[in-house]
């Protein structure tokens, strides 16, 4: 009788569990973006105290950096020209800073007016397109009944527009003198002039005038003092 066959079962796997790794997580960019502070101003006359650190400095020193500061945002040493007509705001009527449309003034102008006025020692400067664009708006402070004092050689534009417009039409007092007799300067001010004008030279004579003693009269009676400088800047 054959034998019975013995069956052996093999032992079962354990089962192996591999773990694959998964490839790593590339990093994010790292951003180069950053923030800087800009200093701004809503009036633009405030924009002349930045040069008031320049005052006791010399005339080369001034011509190049009063007005001219490197651009705040990218560094640029010379003051980029603004072609700009208007300027983004916010909301209607809220400018962003100073500028809201080009001819009441853009950072090109001002950065001329600022470095103008360091280099006069004054205050503030404010530019105009041309020379009689300048002299109507100082005499633009007159009102009626007011006197001005002007010197008898005057430029030929501004005693045509005195004569012919301002006088007849606004009712302003005009008397033309010889500025060089200072004695007859101070003799020739009323209770009602408001301005003495001078130029210093003249055109086309160059007659001088004496500007401290000049000024000097006009702050003693209260009256501005705007001299045209028909041929140079008195830095020069």
């Amino acid at each position: 009788m054959p034998k019975a066959q013995k069956t052996v079962r093999a032992p079962a796997k354990k089962a192996s569990t591999k773990k694959i790794a998964k490839p790593a997580k590339k990093a994010a960019p790292k951003s180069s973006m950053f923030t800087k502070q800009v200093t701004c101003f809503r009036n633009q006359s405030d924009y002349f105290q930045m040069d008031a650190k320049y005052l006791k400095m010399g005339l080369g020193t001034r011509a190049i950096h009063a007005g001219n500061q490197a651009d705040p945002v990218h560094g640029g040493v010379v003051p980029s020209i603004d072609l700009s007509t208007t300027y983004a705001q916010p909301a209607p009527g809220v400018p962003s800073t100073c500028f809201d449309y080009t001819r009441c003034g853009n950072p090109t102008v001002l950065a001329f007016q600022r470095n103008l006025a360091s280099l006069e020692g004054a205050k503030y400067a404010f530019a105009t397109s041309s020379g009689m664009a300048a002299t109507i708006s100082v005499l633009s402070l007159l009102k009626q009944g007011d006197h001005i004092l002007c010197i008898d050689d005057v430029y030929g534009g501004t005693q045509r527009y005195l004569r012919k417009i301002l006088i007849p039409n606004a009712g302003i007092q005009l008397d033309l003198i010889d500025c060089c007799d200072l004695k007859k300067v101070e003799g020739a001010i009323k209770k009602n002039t408001k301005i003495l004008w001078i130029e210093s030279p003249t055109n086309p004579t160059l007659k001088c005038t004496d500007i401290a003693a000049i000024a000097k009269i006009c702050k003693k009676h209260n009256v501005f003092l705007a001299i045209d400088n028909t041929f140079m800047s008195p830095v020069l």
